[in-house]
């Protein structure tokens, strides 16, 4: 038998197979218990007050200014792997208190690799909201931003 490097797996056996499988499982399980959850002073960023307007709308929060006309160029945000979206809200909250409409889109599992097609449905909810036409910029922390640049 020659080596390649690589093992297939009839060559590892059941055993190995079944450690294969209990390893990923593992894996996934330290992924989820390690993830980064939201410090209450940006669930307290999810508030409207007289500069912005936060709408929670299916899967994407909208953080809108208020009082004068939005800027045409709106931000699309995409979470990084692992970490709840409500994170990002202090941040987000100022880019529209500077007048541009945000939209930050939840992932499922926290993992922005689940949820590219949701950036889709973020536009069409940020345009339903705020006739903001073709003026998007899509950005992200992390995973969620190089899934943006994809």
């Amino acid at each position: 038998m020659m080596a390649t490097g690589w093992v297939r797996l009839r060559d590892l056996g059941y055993y190995g197979v079944a450690g294969v499988i209990c390893g990923g499982i593992a894996i996934g399980i330290h992924f989820y218990r390690s993830r980064k959850d939201a410090l209450p002073r940006a669930k307290e960023a999810y508030r409207s007050d007289e500069k912005v307007h936060v709408v929670k709308k299916k899967n994407v929060t909208l953080f809108l200014p208020k009082g004068e006309e939005p800027k045409k160029v709106a931000l699309i945000f995409l979470p990084g792997a692992l970490t709840e979206s409500t994170s990002y809200a202090p941040a987000l909250r100022r880019i529209a208190q500077a007048g541009h409409p945000v939209a930050l889109v939840e992932m499922p599992f926290r993992m922005a690799l689940f949820g590219q097609s949701r950036v889709m449905e973020a536009i069409d909810i940020l345009n339903d909201e705020e006739k903001i036409g073709a003026g998007f910029v899509l950005g992200g922390h992390s995973l969620g931003g190089a899934v943006a640049s994809n």
